[in-house]
């Protein structure tokens, strides 16, 4: 049986206002700011749900795409050196290793209407994430890149400080949003450059405004939490603020922004110790 030992914070945020010199401003008695100012809703980061296509199957080292006329076999190096696929529009985006020493080395994108090749990359890669498009982003050693999956061709690459894409965010407009467990990387849609990059210390999905960006952050030295705000196109600093204890070590963490009305943000967070 497990027994958790849990820390739950709750608290209303109000956005923040690049004409608001004060920035955030909180009552600590109620865990509420409020704001005179009339802010435009956040946009909404709309999950995606991955699918293969029905005519895709994948078997050891290999991927078989079935369309209406012909069958199609592309073998994938070894038998257990796939390590992602992802689906972009019409096409498939394998990364695998094609050589021993177990990371992927090699990306190639299948049509899976027509059941061949569109392109294929050697490069190293350890994850990938559709973006929007025919954009995704491919992770390296290292190194975030987005790529054009109809091309194959990058469009835009940045340092990263952190390791695995926790998460996107695709609001219906603007710029989109990648968190790693170390970094927050704004993408420009249209173009797929990378606009700004700042160091992130939690995984929680940001929450987007016409202005500006809300991202969580958590001092695991200190055991404090909070959230800070950047400018949307420069990624500027903008305000950060404490929100409370985490109470201390623990091992699994949660930390939720949402839209609460026009003028603030609804801060949930969970720190758990099993």
């Amino acid at each position: 049986m497990r027994r958790w030992l849990v820390t739950l914070a709750l608290a209303v945020v109000a956005l923040p206002n690049l004409s608001d010199a004060q920035g955030f401003r909180v009552d600590f008695a109620n865990r509420t700011v409020t704001t005179s100012k009339s802010l435009t809703l956040p946009r909404s980061c709309e999950a995606r749900v991955a699918k293969l296509p029905s005519g895709v199957e994948v078997e050891p080292g290999a991927i078989t795409i079935t369309t209406r006329r012909h069958t199609f076999r592309h073998a994938l190096g070894r038998r257990d050196g796939l390590s992602w696929i992802v689906t972009v529009g019409p096409h498939l985006v394998v990364g695998f290793a094609a050589k021993q020493g177990g990371q992927a080395d090699t990306i190639v994108a299948i049509d899976h209407t027509t059941g061949r090749v569109a392109w294929r990359r050697t490069m190293d890669s350890m994850f990938a994430a559709e973006l929007v498009d025919d954009m995704l982003a491919v992770e390296r050693a290292g190194n975030l890149d987005i790529i054009d999956a109809r091309t194959g061709n990058t469009l835009g690459t940045t340092p990263i400080a952190g390791s695995s894409i926790q998460s996107v965010c695709r609001p219906k407009a603007g710029d989109l949003h990648i968190k790693t467990q170390g970094d927050l990387i704004a993408i420009d849609r249209n173009t797929g450059a990378v606009r700004w990059a700042q160091q992130s210390s939690s995984t929680s999905n940001p929450t987007i405004t016409p202005s500006t960006v809300i991202d969580a952050w958590v001092d695991r030295t200190t055991h404090r939490f909070g959230i800070v705000s950047y400018d949307a196109q420069t990624g500027r600093k903008l305000d950060s603020i404490d929100l409370g204890a985490t109470g201390g070590w623990y091992d699994l963490e949660q930390v939720t922004i949402a839209p609460d009305g026009p003028n603030d943000v609804l801060v949930s967070a969970m720190f758990a110790v099993e």
